[in-house]
């Protein structure tokens, strides 16, 4: 029998590389070790501190609303599919996979290598 993954169970592990950073008043965004940057939406925002590589997720909502208020497991799950496929955690492929995160991108085509190579450039692309 098959052993049942509940994504609730899933320990974060966050990078030694990446770096949060704030964006005027209220933004908020991320630098990855590959050096792509994202957006942390408004709603994904409280769970951010709370990655410590101890917490399961399950425990990380369960802390982030403990004074009552109503946040969204969606956007949880957004924030750690976007750290995962930009390289930002420290689980491998096949853990990262087997609890249904995209495992980390891996720069496309012949353009974008020579880019990094001559000028330590990295383009990134805005994820969904």
């Amino acid at each position: 029998m098959q052993e049942q993954i509940r994504v609730e169970s899933f320990i974060p592990v966050l990078s030694r590389q990446t770096e949060f950073f704030s964006i005027g008043n209220t933004g908020m965004g991320f630098e990855s070790p590959a050096g792509t940057f994202e957006h942390i939406t408004l709603e994904e925002q409280p769970f951010v501190k709370l990655i410590d590589g101890q917490k399961s997720l399950e425990q990380i909502i369960d802390v982030a609303s403990a004074n009552g208020r109503l946040l969204s497991t969606r956007a949880l799950l957004q924030l750690i599919q976007k750290l995962s496929a930009h390289g930002c955690l420290e689980q491998g492929d096949d853990e990262l996979k087997r609890f249904g995160f995209q495992a980390p991108r891996k720069p496309k085509g012949l353009g974008r290598k020579l880019l990094n190579l001559f000028f330590n450039l990295t383009i990134s692309s805005k994820s969904a």
